[in-house]
């Protein structure tokens, strides 16, 4: 043991520690009890300095305590919106605030970072994403920014394409249609571009949300789904053959999508999975509507996917009302899917990706 502390030997063995084993990670669907320890937000307008190594060590003291007692602790850590500081300093600069403001955030998270102090890191936000990265996560924000640029013109013109807001015209008596207030209506308001982006505000049956995401895996084609195959009667047999409605997309715009949706499976919804083939999917996480706003704290979990991603054979929606074991459709509707498609693919005779690919190539090789 060493006679004298040496904060640049000790401090980074103890950190990476803590980074590798994700000592201050909590799960969302934790059956500890919960603590939650807040400390002020910095002005991200300069460095750390001593006055705020008090205060936040004594945060970090306070979450730790916490964490030996066996409770799972939300310690989160951000940065104050108020402007004038980081306006002041700016200027001050002549360095555009934007540009400031974001110096001065990395430069204090990595301060915070040297300091060890236990925050939730991962539970910030996600900054600059690319879209794959948008569908993984399900963020919301970035859903509602792409839909504010496309203005409600654009926007609900292609929910309108994939059939949403009208019924399917299936075979069955009495389809609802559905609920996707338009511009225009008493009913539509400004706000609905944003939250529409993210599922609140509208309300789709799971036929119509089926319909609109085979789509993506018929190469932008929707398709008018039927129930009854074919008729027998004295007349002879008449049978319901596929029918194109319209092309809501490109194929390569299909094919964009489907890629899309396969590396956020295999990113964030593992639960999903299927081993030996590729599945294609998105979860949902929708509250559950009330007269005057949302229930506090029921949901619908749900996750649509569709396989094999490159050649799909089936598509299945599964939809849990009020799922008591967690709230997230991740958590709870994936793996219903992943369990009955693991069925599906054998009464199907539908092959693994590797057997039917090979045979896919020995069939083009005449051999």
């Amino acid at each position: 043991m060493a006679d004298r502390y040496d904060p640049r030997v000790i401090e980074p063995k103890w950190q990476k520690y803590w980074d590798d084993r994700s000592c201050f990670k909590i799960e969302r669907d934790s059956q500890k009890s919960k603590y939650y320890c807040l400390n002020m937000f910095p002005y991200p307008s300069g460095d750390l300095h001593m006055g705020h190594m008090r205060n936040y060590i004594i945060g970090d003291v306070l979450a730790r305590f916490h964490m030996m007692q066996g409770e799972a602790v939300m310690h989160p850590m951000g940065w104050d919106a108020f402007g004038l500081p980081a306006e002041n300093a700016a200027i001050q600069r002549h360095i555009h605030p934007a540009d400031w403001t974001r110096k001065c955030t990395e430069t204090m998270h990595k301060q915070f970072s040297q300091l060890g102090i236990s925050y939730n890191w991962d539970r910030g936000a996600y900054g600059t994403v690319d879209m794959t990265t948008l569908l993984a996560h399900s963020l919301n924000v970035g859903a509602a920014t792409i839909a504010t640029w496309m203005g409600p013109t654009t926007f609900y013109d292609y929910f309108q394409r994939f059939g949403f807001g009208r019924p399917t015209g299936i075979d069955l008596f009495a389809e609802e249609p559905g609920l996707m207030p338009l511009p225009g209506s008493g009913e539509w308001q400004e706000s609905f571009i944003a939250t529409n982006a993210y599922g609140q505000a509208l309300a789709v049956t799971p036929l119509q949300m089926t319909s609109a995401i085979s789509a993506l895996a018929n190469n932008g084609y929707l398709m008018q789904p039927y129930v009854v195959a074919e008729i027998r009667d004295e007349n002879g047999t008449r049978r319901h053959e596929p029918t194109v409605v319209s092309q809501v997309i490109k194929p390569e715009t299909a094919a964009i999508m489907t890629t899309m949706a396969v590396t956020a499976v295999q990113q964030e919804v593992q639960e999903a999975l299927v081993e030996g083939y590729t599945v294609a999917g998105k979860t949902g996480t929708a509250q559950i509507a009330e007269p005057f706003g949302y229930h506090p704290t029921d949901v619908i979990g749900s996750f649509i996917g569709w396989l094999p991603a490159d050649d799909p054979q089936i598509i299945v929606f599964v939809k849990l009302d009020r799922p008591t074991s967690a709230p997230w459709g991740s958590m709870t509707a994936a793996p219903v899917f992943a369990k009955l498609v693991k069925e599906l693919v054998v009464m199907l005779d539908i092959p693994p990706d590797s057997i039917r690919l090979q045979a896919n190539a020995v069939a083009a090789g005449g051999g």
